[in-house]
């Protein structure tokens, strides 16, 4: 390994920087920047980065609070994981000609910018790549990116408005949720996979519901009666919609579809779904009522968690699963009654419920016991008899 000063490079890698000057220049010598070689740098607020380099590192940027602005040469291939993650300075960036994929992360929590050129020459942009890029206020995907995949966008909360363009064929989950101020995604009418209908996306044959933007102001809104799939994270953190109507042909709700729907009053789950997913209603602080058909057999993790008005939900007779914090935090429950059906309850399923009532098992049998944390009151009961109160427990 040789130092050059600041620089400790090795065989052309530059392993570490041990400087703290504000403006930074790479040797022509350095042909990678290496994981973490800047990492945590706070000094730093300009960088020269060689047209020798070919690849920057997992995290090689990652941290440096006083960034302000980066230029990538052509030369430069391969940009790592979190690469720029947390350089909450940094405002402007030009990227390289060369790059193919835009990695997990990349610039996530880069508060501070505003604005970036995606080139033609990226077909994917990876998980998480500008979440929490607060201050973008737009951003054009080129056609030529195939994919956008899970949380690429996520709490991008100056978005308004997004175009889809032909190329893409892969939307994942919530690539664009909990932008806040987004209004509108229109698709490209080339388009082979996706198209929107007033700005929601939707799959091609309107089955599927992929996207209802969070920042389309409407109280009420009806799902199409094409619709069979909403997927996962479609509406989540859409703050205006007060009333959503689920079409009777919906039989499948993806994780997380309808979480932190904060004005959400109620909602009745059609008859062809058979499960809540995780996350489902999760943080709807504004459910006080749910109507859940006979046909669904499992409730899932924190399915319900955080839904602080939530008083009227009746668990059908055949739900046999109940999952780990399914009613966490449902302060205003005043009682609910776990069906004799549930085989297995998740541990604080129902911290924080005022009563719920378990059936009566026989002696030996534990299976609810790790739910029972938090509950005020638990009332045991059996089919035929008398329903007899076991317990009071106060937080």
């Amino acid at each position: 390994m040789a130092l050059f000063g600041k620089y400790r490079i090795q065989k052309g890698i530059l392993i570490k920087y041990k400087g703290n000057d504000s403006s930074v220049e790479i040797p022509d010598t350095v042909i990678e920047i290496g994981d973490n070689a800047f990492k945590g740098n706070e000094s730093i607020t300009s960088v020269s980065i060689p047209p020798s380099v070919r690849k920057i590192g997992d995290f090689a940027f990652a941290g440096c609070s006083g960034l302000i602005s980066v230029m990538l040469p052509d030369s430069v291939c391969s940009l790592g994981q979190s690469a720029f993650g947390g350089c909450v300075s940094l405002n402007t960036v030009y990227l390289s000609a060369s790059l193919t994929e835009l990695s997990n992360y990349v610039f996530a929590g880069c508060s501070s910018l505003y604005q970036i050129e995606i080139p033609n020459t990226v077909l994917q942009i990876g998980e998480g790549a500008f979440s929490r890029c607060t201050s973008l206020a737009f951003i054009q995907i080129p056609n030529a990116v195939r994919s956008v995949h899970e949380n690429a966008f996520s709490a991008c909360e100056n978005l308004t408005e997004i175009r889809i363009p032909a190329s893409v064929t892969n939307i994942s989950a919530g690539a664009f949720s909990e932008c806040r101020r987004l209004c509108n995604i229109f698709v490209d009418a080339e388009n082979a996979a996706y198209r929107d209908l007033g700005g929601i996306v939707f799959n091609k044959n309107l089955s599927n519901l992929v996207i209802f933007p969070a920042g389309k102001a409407i109280a009420r809104y009806a799902v199409p009666e094409s619709v069979r799939v909403i997927e996962s994270g479609a509406f989540s953190g859409s703050d205006y919609l007060s009333e959503i109507s689920i079409s009777a042909h919906v039989a499948h709700i993806g994780a997380s579809a309808f979480s932190g729907c904060e004005s959400l009053i109620k909602i009745t789950i059609p008859p062809a779904v058979t499960a809540i997913p995780a996350n489902a209603f999760s943080n709807c602080i504004g459910l006080s009522s749910v109507i859940l058909p006979n046909t669904i057999a499992q409730i899932g993790n924190s399915a319900f968690e955080g839904c602080i008005r939530l008083r009227n939900i009746r668990l059908p007779e055949g739900v046999t699963f109940i999952g780990q914090n399914a009613f966490r935090g449902c302060a205003a429950l005043a009682s609910i009654t776990v069906p004799t059906s549930v085989q297995q309850v998740g541990s604080s399923a129902f911290d924080g419920c005022d009563e719920v009532r378990f059936p009566k098992l026989k002696k030996g049998d534990r299976r609810f016991l790790s739910a029972q944390a938090g509950i005020k009151h638990i009332v045991e009961y059996a089919p035929s008899a008398m329903d007899k109160i076991i317990g009071i427990f106060k937080k």
